[in-house]
């Protein structure tokens, strides 16, 4: 897709930002982390909402390419997009992006090709950083680069964690995990193939345990959505 254009600025230095950079700026400084352990001052917001560039998408468009160097960092501000891949009916979504998601940051720090693909299932936007701009910023403004590195070590922790908890136990303790860590507002919209794949499991096998599931009222399938009806027996069911 067509990368955003950056005029009228000064290599290394920070202009006046609109009103509307600073807001979207101000909304990733709270989606990045909050609290004393990554403070953000009023200088280092400004130096975002400079280097912002808001990206309307569209439902499919693909905002990166599996295989590719990335362009940058995306940080879904609203809307909903997958991580996908593969190809055709090999393809799989790895996992949903929802507003103050962030795509692409580690793989430019790693400097290492995308292995997803990222692409828009609704109408919404993107909030994107060059590579370059996005190392001008973390060079020039510590408590910046301290709070993205709280958000990167965040992700990596939650991953770890999950990783963890799926390894252990029975299909079912597994399966009630992942409905739980991947409900968004009491729904997990992900396809059965995709929630197999993610346990390591055959889909025939996830089936019968969700439909177990769903006799036992934890949860109610429905079309392309599975619905949690009791969290807190699907939680006893987890642990």
């Amino acid at each position: 897709m067509t990368q955003p254009q950056h005029h009228g600025r000064r290599p290394g230095a920070f202009a006046d930002p609109p009103q509307e950079q600073l807001k979207a700026a101000a909304w990733v400084a709270r989606s990045l982390g909050r609290g004393e352990h990554a403070p953000l001052h009023a200088e280092d917001v400004v130096a975002l909402a400079d280097i912002l560039r808001p990206v309307p998408v569209r439902p499919g468009t693909v905002v990166t390419a599996a295989g590719a160097a990335p362009s940058g960092v995306w940080i879904l501000r609203s809307g909903s997009a997958e991580l996908a891949v593969g190809s055709g009916p090999r393809q799989v979504v790895v996992q949903i992006l929802h507003p103050g998601d962030i795509d692409g940051d580690v793989q430019m720090l790693l400097r290492m090709p995308l292995p997803y693909t990222t692409r828009a299932l609704e109408a919404g936007e993107f909030l994107h950083l060059s590579n370059a701009d996005f190392d001008r910023v973390l060079q020039s403004r510590p408590a910046v680069a301290r709070r993205w590195l709280t958000s990167i070590s965040t992700r990596l922790a939650h991953s770890q964690a999950r990783l963890t908890t799926l390894l252990g136990g029975t299909l079912i303790e597994q399966a009630a995990r992942l409905l739980l860590d991947e409900a968004v507002d009491g729904t997990v919209r992900l396809p059965q193939r995709t929630l197999a794949a993610m346990l390591g499991a055959r889909r025939p096998s996830l089936n019968k345990i969700l439909k177990e599931l769903e006799q036992r009222g934890t949860i109610r399938l429905a079309y392309r959505a599975i619905e949690i009806s009791d969290a807190a027996a699907l939680r006893r069911l987890a642990t």
